[in-house]
């Protein structure tokens, strides 16, 4: 028992270890892909964000890391720089909502003719979509 515990203590020590490396040595185009965000969300607005989401889920390998990681910043900058993201995000239902898997499940399937990462991709988008609420409800935004 003992040394499997301790093979597993091993296993994710290494992951978070190599999940640092790669994060360092990534860092750059990760913060690009933020500022790419921010500009399409300023430029173009929330529904920009959203259709630029479902486009690159049509692209991007559920098991591609770097693509998942570009896309999930792209969409995190777009839609917290775009004015009009409370609007766009009004019908979005939070994360919390039971209902959420199944919009995203619709959403994927009609949109993205259910590309693997769509799911992945739709879900940060109520996460997203839930932290602007959250600044419209603070007054921030």
């Amino acid at each position: 028992m003992k040394k499997v515990l301790f093979s597993l203590v091993i296993i994710i020590a290494g992951l978070l270890i190599a999940g640092f490396i790669w994060v360092q040595s990534n860092r750059e185009e990760l913060h690009n892909a933020y500022v790419k965000g921010q500009s399409i969300g300023a430029e173009r607005g929330a529904q920009m964000c959203m259709d630029w989401t479902l486009e690159k889920s049509k692209h991007c390998s559920s098991i591609n890391i770097s693509c998942m990681a570009e896309s999930q910043l792209v969409l995190s900058g777009c839609l917290q720089s775009a004015e009009d993201s409370a609007v766009v995000c009004m019908p979005v239902p939070s994360s919390e909502e039971s209902d959420a898997t199944g919009w995203v499940a619709n959403i994927c399937q009609m949109q993205a003719n259910g590309s693997e990462s769509c799911p992945q991709l739709m879900s940060k988008f109520l996460m997203e979509c839930d932290k602007v609420r959250n600044l419209e409800q603070a007054g921030i935004q």
